[in-house]
């Protein structure tokens, strides 16, 4: 089993070196820095090692983006003077996520085919490759919640004391680099409560014990961000990102499905209906990712959400159709002048939401043999592939009784974490991508290949079957 685990691990580090080699090569370190880095990480990193706090400007505290990340990057900063080394662990990290999968593929009981084919999936993903080459969370997001989601598989299997803190202690840390993981133990209350239900009388009290440490280790990792939040802005919420993106996503999405409109349009109009009468009006854009002004922003966008449901559920469908199928390929390509996009003002997947679907297809085949679209919607492909077997492999893991009673439950459990994360992104509307899912892939990629191997094992034992009986 170790050799598989270097065979895997030195197919993804190979190939992300390699890119990472042929970024610095083409672009020199600006090819690491995305806009999110320049805004935000990277000043906020160099404060933090300077001894200025969590600031963006030195002097006014920040909390729109948690500070996990950050702080990883002052890390790096403060010791080596320049941020780069940090791509270095980035992309060790990147390539562990492989390995990481393969192991908890192991620890369910999959079988090495399944194990092999996640592995290689998510050695090889183009998403997992290129962003741990580059400044954003996501590479040390994923890290930390597939540790987090190993324990917990381990202690949901072996109901240890060890594993529960373990993986509370490094689920907590995954949601100070991305607060999105902070309700996902409420996802797990279920497994918990099954897993009370099926144990013997003497052996509830240690994991009601057990469930509540998970719990309070959890807590306690995220309460000094909390208390500091609630000091400096006065409530104990982790950052104002969520209600921010809420705004400018979400209220954006919807008054486009429900004007009719261009993404564009809709996005003028929307901040004008949203800022009017809450005393925002004057307020500078970039002022509004204040935590001060999120309980503000959630309100009027949820309001406008609830005045105009059949637009929300358009926009959410095109959000899940998104989460699962949506890939960076050809855009990465771009970035990069390797291929050119042409301009759309109506993308075909607006055109979907707003119910144009003749107006769509016309607007698909016009491009389709752009090589920049051509190769989106080759991977968009791909995905939806992958999208169907997961769902087959859920619903199958969920339907068939014949299967191990713990290889059933944990498989559900990683379905869940999936559909948990993709319920996270819900705010965003259209502006969903496919970096937003970067730490599920691994999971989406186990899921698929168990719904691969199980459809063709399936197929291949009815012919067998059917050759049989046509034999005798």
């Amino acid at each position: 089993m170790k050799k598989d685990y270097i065979v895997i691990f030195a197919l993804a580090l190979i190939l992300r070196i390699i890119l990472g080699l042929l970024i610095f090569y083409y672009f020199g370190e600006e090819g690491f820095i995305t806009k999110d880095a320049a805004g935000h990480y990277l000043p906020l990193a160099k404060n933090f090692a300077e001894g200025n706090g969590f600031t963006l400007d030195g002097v006014n505290p920040y909390a729109y983006k948690a500070p996990g990340y950050p702080i990883f990057l002052a890390f790096f900063y403060k010791f080596f003077g320049v941020f780069w080394p940090a791509i270095i662990v980035q992309i060790i990290l990147s390539s562990f996520l492989a390995v990481l999968i393969f192991k908890i593929s192991a620890t369910i009981g999959l079988g090495k085919k399944i194990s092999w084919l996640a592995g290689i999936l998510t050695a090889t993903g183009p998403h997992l490759i290129y962003y741990g080459n580059v400044y954003v969370t996501e590479s040390l997001f994923a890290f930390l919640l597939l540790f987090g989601i190993f324990f917990f598989i381990k202690f949901l299997k072996e109901i240890s004391l060890k594993y529960a803190l373990l993986s509370g202690f490094f689920l907590g840390i995954d949601t100070l680099v991305k607060v999105s993981t902070q309700f996902l133990p409420l996802a797990f209350l279920p497994f918990f409560i099954f897993l009370i239900y099926r144990s013997s009388e003497t052996a509830r009290k240690k994991l009601i014990i057990y469930c509540l440490f998970f719990l309070f280790i959890f807590a306690l990792v995220l309460t000094p961000l909390a208390i500091r939040n609630y000091i400096r802005f006065g409530t104990f919420s982790l950052n104002s990102q969520s209600a921010y993106l809420l705004y400018r996503y979400e209220g954006t999405s919807v008054v486009s499905v429900r004007d009719n409109i261009s993404y564009g349009e809709a996005e003028q109009i929307a901040r004008r209906e949203l800022r009017s009468g809450a005393g925002l009006e004057n307020i500078p854009e970039n002022k509004l990712e204040d935590l001060k002004y999120a309980p503000i922003i959630y309100k009027k966008t949820v309001d406008l959400m609830k005045s105009n449901i059949g637009a929300v559920i358009k926009v959410e469908l095109v959000n899940i159709f998104s989460f699962w199928t949506h890939n960076n390929y050809a855009y990465l390509l771009s970035i990069y002048k390797i291929v050119s996009p042409p301009f759309l003002a109506n993308p075909p997947s607006y055109l979907l939401a707003r119910g144009e679907w003749l107006k769509a297809f016309s607007e698909t085949v016009k491009v389709i043999f752009n090589p920049y679209y051509l190769i989106a919607f080759l991977s968009r492909i791909f995905w939806i592939l992958i999208a169907l077997l997961s769902i087959f492999g859920f619903i199958y893991s969920l339907l068939n009784r014949n299967l191990d009673y713990h290889k059933r439950v944990l498989i559900l459990l990683l379905a869940f974490t999936i559909f948990y994360y993709n319920l996270t992104v819900a705010p965003l509307g259209f502006g969903m991508e496919a970096r937003l899912r970067y730490h599920v892939e691994p999971f989406m990629f186990l899921l698929s290949s168990f719904g691969f191997v199980t459809l063709y094992n399936l197929i291949r034992n009815w012919y067998i079957s059917r050759r049989s009986n046509m034999i005798s």
